[in-house]
């Protein structure tokens, strides 16, 4: 499963206000106004994570030797 697109619209907007140069740049503006961003990505990423262990958890396996 991959992001939905009210995740991935949350990455891109906090890729968005990353600078390349820190110089001049206003944390105590541009930050508060990302928190819902960080939540709805912080929540995607952990669905992912459960995906993958439930996953992990129902796979099996053989193997043989000579």
């Amino acid at each position: 499963m991959a992001f939905d697109p009210t995740a991935l619209a949350a990455v891109a907007r906090l890729i968005a206000i990353i600078p390349a140069n820190f110089t001049g740049f206003n944390h105590q503006t541009a930050f508060p106004q990302t928190g819902n961003d960080m939540g709805v990505v912080a929540n995607a990423i952990a669905a992912e994570a459960l995906l993958a262990i439930n996953a992990a958890a129902n796979l099996a396996g053989t193997s043989t030797t000579s």
